[in-house]
Order: C-alpha cells, then structure tokens, then sequence
C-alpha cells in the first residue's frame, strides 16, 4: 500500500466507539471495526463548504464519513472487509541487522535543517549523527497472527474523539527556536498535508501538529488549527503572538490578504562548544498560496 502524499486537508487523532477504532496519520488511517484486525488504510478528506468528508479505502466499496463538531459519523450500516484472528500469534526467528549511528559531513547552511543536539563541530568542520543499517547480523524473533478474510456488517454511526496524537515537531521547534510547548497542536482534529506557497515569497510546509512558516531567510515551526468559521474553513496560525488566518479554497489554495510577519533565526557560526544562531524577521505578503505536488 503507498501512502496518501498528496497536499491538502488530513485528520489527527484517535477516534473510537464501541467496536470501531480509527488513529489517523498524515498519509493512513489504522482502522478496525465489527471484530476486524485493525489495519492500515489509505484515506482521503473532501471539502464541500463546510462540509468535510473522510473517504476509507474499503471493499466492496470506501466508507465514507462525514466530519463535524470534532467527531467522524458514519452512515449507519456498512459491509466492511477485513480480517480476523483465527489463532494465536506465532513466533519465527530469523535475522535482521543493526543500525548504529555514524556520522555525516554537512555544509554550515544545512546546519538549521537538523536537530541542534545533534550537530557538532569539530576540527572546522560541521557533523551530524545519523543511524545507518550495517551489515551485523542479529537474531530477531518475529511474531504472525494467523488470520483469514471476511466481511461484517456493522453499524457506525458518531465516533468520537478519544486520543491526541503524538508529536512530531519537536526537532523543528528545537532546530528553529519556536517554544514547543506553545507551537504544538495535538489535540484531534483537521490539519493539512503538504507545502504551500505564494509568488509573494511565503511558503508553509504542514504537519500533524505544527507547519514551518518560511519568509525569504526567517523561518519558525508554529502551531495551527483548521476550524468552521463564517460558513467556512480557515487555518490559524499562532505565529508569536502574532496570530493570522488564512481561508481555505474549494481548490484547496489558501487565500490570505495584507502582509505576516516571520520571527525566526539563522545560523550564524559557533564558538568551539555550540551553535551561534541570530534572530532574523522577514514581511512577506500572504495573497493565494497555491499547493506544491
């Protein structure tokens, strides 16, 4: 199964009622229901006004969800295919290999690009650690559900938030100097998916909990939330104290007017021991943002 990378709106959370679970990711969703195997499927959410739909992949044909007030509905009885257990797990050995970290050369420029922790400086030159896999064999146990095909019919109907999901931002909070605490949203709900930008210089790339805001050298990781307002969808960004919005299109584009400015550093050098950064702030119009595919 290839994960979902296209750019637009996306769910976060875990939800669940009942026999139905569903944790959603950036690009799938693990869902069970009926007494199924919980599996990962691909999902796609849909914009009509206000209205949003989130489409499972499913057989013999997608689930389809309606998305409101922070709960997924579903359209009452479905046949749902999947799997169930029919024994215990079973164990097999076999070999994998370790990964040891090692390492990495980079530019100076590439330094904001990686977790400051792990970025060093020796000899004049910038390093930073990465896992690799060697070739050193181990021994692995790996465990199988043995389980076989069927379909259920069931009933979903109001699933309801349960669970945040887990964050992600850390390294890009740390790395551009936002406060992790403030520019993390992991509470359940709409997010978007992908990079968007604008011929005025401003480019947001999303997460699940969090989107770097880059403006000509400044770049800060902030917190967003997409939510109903006015008979639409808007994204909100925190941005500082700063807050600023941007709309929602039915092409998926967000539109935005007047200017946003852009609080962030660069890196500037480093003293033997650590990394010098500077503050760095930057104004770029905000106008149509369109997606990058």
């Amino acid at each position: 199964m290839q994960d979902n990378k296209d750019p637009g709106l996306r769910v976060t959370g875990v939800y669940s009622a009942a026999d139905a679970g569903m944790m959603f990711s950036q690009d799938r969703v693990k869902f069970s229901c009926g007494g199924l195997m919980s599996e990962d499927r691909l999902y796609s959410v849909q914009l009509s006004g206000t209205q949003v739909k989130v489409t499972i992949a499913s057989a013999p044909k997608p689930l389809v969800f309606s998305y409101k007030d922070g709960k997924i509905e579903g359209p009452g009885a479905m046949d749902v295919a999947g799997r169930v257990q029919t024994g215990s797990p079973v164990a097999t050995n076999g070999i994998g290999y370790k990964s040891v970290p090692q390492r990495k050369l980079i530019d100076s420029s590439d330094v904001s690009n990686y977790p400051q922790d792990k970025v060093h400086f020796e000899g004049g030159q910038f390093y930073v650690d990465q896992q690799i896999t060697t070739m050193q064999q181990t021994q692995t146990a790996h465990y199988e559900i043995p389980s076989e095909p069927k379909t259920v019919r069931y009933n979903i109907g109001v699933v309801s938030a349960t669970a945040k999901t887990a964050k992600i931002a850390d390294i890009a909070t740390t790395v551009l100097g936002s406060e992790g605490s403030k520019s993390q949203n992991t509470a359940p709900g709409l997010r978007m998916n992908g990079t968007c930008a604008a011929q005025g210089g401003l480019k947001i790339e999303f997460r699940a909990d969090s989107a770097t805001i880059e403006c000509g050298e400044a770049r800060n990781s902030e917190g967003y939330a997409v939510v109903p307002e006015s008979g639409r969808l808007v994204v909100k960004f925190q941005n500082g104290a700063a807050l600023f919005i941007l709309t929602l299109q039915p092409n998926g584009t967000l539109a935005g007017s007047g200017s946003v400015e852009v609080n962030g550093r660069i890196v500037t050098g480093h003293n033997g021991n650590e990394i010098l950064y500077a503050q760095r702030n930057e104004r770029c119009s905000l106008g149509t943002l369109a997606p990058n595919k």
